[in-house]
This record gives structure tokens, C-alpha cells and sequence, in this order.
């Protein structure tokens, strides 16, 4: 894959981006409430780092994560309380289950 095809990746993912990275970093039960290191991210969502890490700092400015980064340029990332309630919230928004069809039988 060229450069510019990565570019385009890039830019076609941007606008979910951070919903993407919200999900990495809830959707592994063997990780939930442990940080995740950034080079596993990006490997996981197949995105450059400097793009990740442009994400990770509009999502630590909202109070979603937080990012450590260590001097040796590499870093983690975990959900802060405020995040991970965030995404419980839009996980079980009953407006968005029921657009979807799978809304709770109530």
C-alpha cells in the first residue's frame, strides 16, 4: 500500500475516528481498566500514529482519556471515569436501540 493510499485511509476514517478509539479501548475484557500502549492502538485501528495521537488530544482535552507519554516517544492511553461513563451512556442510549431495532422490551 502507497503513502497516499494510507492518506486516503486516513481521511476517510478521521470523522469516527475517536468513537473507534472509544470502542478499542472498552470492546477487550482481558484490558478493560488497564491503559493500552499507542502503538498497539494504532496498530489495532490500522491508523498512523500522529493521527492517533492528534485524536487522543481532543479526546483528553473532552476529559475522555488520558495519555502518558513516555520519553522514549511511546505512550498508553486509558478511558478516565469521565469516558468510560460516556460510552455506557451512548452504549445504552435507548433513542439510538431503537433506531437500530434492538431496543430493550419494556
Amino acid at each position: 500500500m502507497s503513502g497516499a493510499d494510507d492518506a486516503d485511509r486516513d481521511q476517510d476514517g478521521i470523522a469516527e475516528l475517536p468513537v473507534r478509539i472509544l470502542f478499542a479501548l472498552v470492546e477487550d475484557p482481558r484490558r478493560q481498566n488497564e491503559p493500552c500502549s499507542l502503538a498497539r492502538l494504532a496498530g489495532r485501528l490500522e491508523v498512523r500514529q500522529s493521527t492517533l495521537r492528534r485524536t487522543l488530544a481532543l479526546l483528553e482535552d473532552a476529559g475522555l482519556v488520558a495519555v502518558r507519554l513516555g520519553e522514549d516517544g511511546g505512550g498508553e492511553v486509558e478511558l478516565t471515569a469521565i469516558g468510560r461513563a460516556t460510552w455506557l451512556e451512548l452504549a445504552d442510549d435507548p433513542d439510538d436501540a431503537s433506531r437500530r431495532g434492538d431496543a430493550a422490551p419494556g
